[in-house]
């Protein structure tokens, strides 16, 4: 079952970046799989966690390394938007830690659209001008 699916409005027409996009709503889903298995024990969801903070972590670097690179005027902006989602992430799996928070629908559905707006809104920002400088 997927809680998000890649369709061609969330293309911001980069290769590399749709890839990664596309490699992050596969991590979400699987994060949401989990948490719909009553198998799935609560180390297991923080280790899912994990891995969709590490790769959202991976993929904000490459699109910050890309937009200063080509001196992207909303860079600043744009990193804030990572940051502020990466110390949400951070939160979360703190509180798990700590045994004050068990993951629920409800988190993955801001996950999920927070992801979504990002790429939708956010990313397309940068898009435009990226591809007028050559990245494809």
């Amino acid at each position: 079952m997927q809680i998000i699916q890649w369709n061609p409005k969330f293309s911001v027409g980069i290769a590399s970046i749709d890839k990664q996009h596309q490699s992050l709503f596969d991590a979400l889903n699987e994060f949401y799989n989990g948490l719909n298995q009553q198998k799935k024990s609560q180390d297991a969801l923080r280790d899912l966690l994990v891995k969709l903070k590490d790769y959202t972590v991976y993929h904000f670097r490459t699109e910050e390394q890309l937009m200063q690179r080509y001196q992207f005027p909303g860079f600043e902006l744009h990193k804030k938007e990572h940051d502020s989602f990466v110390a949400k992430i951070n939160e979360i799996e703190e509180r798990m830690q700590a045994g004050k928070l068990v993951i629920s629908i409800e988190i993955t559905n801001m996950l999920k659209e927070w992801i979504e707006n990002h790429i939708a809104k956010i990313d397309k920002q940068y898009s435009n001008f990226l591809l007028s400088h050559g990245v494809h």
